[in-house]
């Protein structure tokens, strides 16, 4: 059922203005959203830690569990893609921090 939405997505994204906005757009959308989520903090102990535990890990663990479901070869370098974009707003300045 999954692969069967996929299909239908992609037929219907295949106009050059919907690839053109999406190759601009969505680089945008997963940067903000990784962004935000890395700065919610869990277990503020570990902080300054490789292993700080936050929002952004939890969605880049779901998401390289959902893409390589769908596709290895693609999964791979996708999730390399966002594990580089998360390290980097990881180790952004500002944060929130809870428990």
């Amino acid at each position: 059922a999954l692969l069967i939405y996929f299909r239908d997505y992609e037929r219907s994204h295949q106009t050059r203005g919907n690839k053109i906005c999406h190759s601009f757009g969505m680089p945008l959308v997963i940067m903000s959203g990784l962004g935000l989520l890395a700065q919610v903090q869990f277990f503020s102990s570990l902080s300054n830690s490789i292993f700080r535990v936050d929002l952004g890990l939890a969605l880049l663990l779901f998401a390289a569990f959902f893409t390589f479901r769908i596709d290895a070869k693609v999964a791979i370098p996708f999730n390399l893609t966002l594990y580089f974009i998360y390290l980097v707003l990881h180790y952004s300045e500002w944060s929130i921090k809870y428990f």
